[in-house]
């Protein structure tokens, strides 16, 4: 063999042998980064399962950046209550309990305007009117004068109309 092909296949020996210590340091790092990944999915616990939540005790109140409530959830010595307010802080719709679900939603003044309530026969809604009918005066336990009343009496359905002193005018069935 003559010095030219020697010099010649050790330089083609010292490209192989570079090419593969080349690709040896890149599986190397291939090889960490995999077990890096593979011991971070065993590591890792679903988001679900990280805690139980938090525990907020009635009664609290959620605001607004300036302080305004916009949230509010209490509890009387009758029923558990949530009450939404509009951005002038007046309650515009209420969530209770009170022996079945209610839904009570009030006009820009505060007045009851409609209900939707849960009872042991079924459901009931009612449109009230506006002349005195408050918050307030529902917090003082006054009178709620209904105007229309949609229900349900045993299997049938039930209709009632009432005129401003709170008398029956018409009623079906």
């Amino acid at each position: 063999m003559s010095d030219m092909q020697m010099d010649d296949r050790l330089k083609d020996l010292e490209w192989r042998l570079a090419r593969a210590e080349g690709r040896e340091r890149a599986m190397r790092w291939v090889g960490i980064i995999s077990l890096l990944c593979v011991l971070a999915l065993l590591i890792a616990k679903p988001a679900v399962t990280q805690t139980k939540g938090n525990v907020v005790k009635a009664p609290f109140q959620v605001v607004d950046a300036r302080g305004k409530v916009v949230l509010e959830v209490d509890v009387d010595e009758q029923w558990p209550r949530l009450r939404l307010f509009n951005l002038a802080g007046q309650p515009v719709v209420t969530l209770y309990d009170s022996q079945g679900g209610g839904l009570d939603l009030y006009d820009k003044e505060k007045r009851l305007s409609v209900g939707l309530h849960a009872t042991s026969q079924g459901g009931e809604i009612g449109i009230y009117n506006n002349g005195s009918l408050s918050i307030q005066n529902l917090l003082n336990k006054h009178e709620v004068r209904t105007v229309i009343q949609l229900g349900v009496e045993g299997y049938n359905g039930k209709l009632e109309i009432y005129d401003k002193a709170g008398k029956t005018v018409f009623s079906k069935p």
